[in-house]
């Protein structure tokens, strides 16, 4: 993982968001997907399932936003 991203991690996990920001890029990401399903006349099962998992991840993750927080491990 890269010194940038590990900063935009550790950003998100302090300021108590880092949940609902994973839920929010996968809800993108689901949207996309269902949007190019639209467009095809043919879909793989496996598509449709994969589009159905990212959704309930994100159900998770808004449940876990908001009911829990991140705490470091200790050294």
């Amino acid at each position: 993982m890269s010194t940038q991203r590990k900063k935009m991690v550790q950003f998100h996990v302090e300021s108590q968001d880092y949940f609902v920001s994973l839920a929010t890029s996968l809800g993108l990401i689901e949207e996309m997907i269902e949007n190019e399903l639209t467009n095809l006349k043919h879909v793989d099962h496996e598509i449709k399932q994969l589009s159905r998992s990212l959704g309930k991840v994100s159900s998770d993750l808004v449940f876990l936003q908001e009911n829990y927080t991140i705490e470091p491990k200790s050294a």
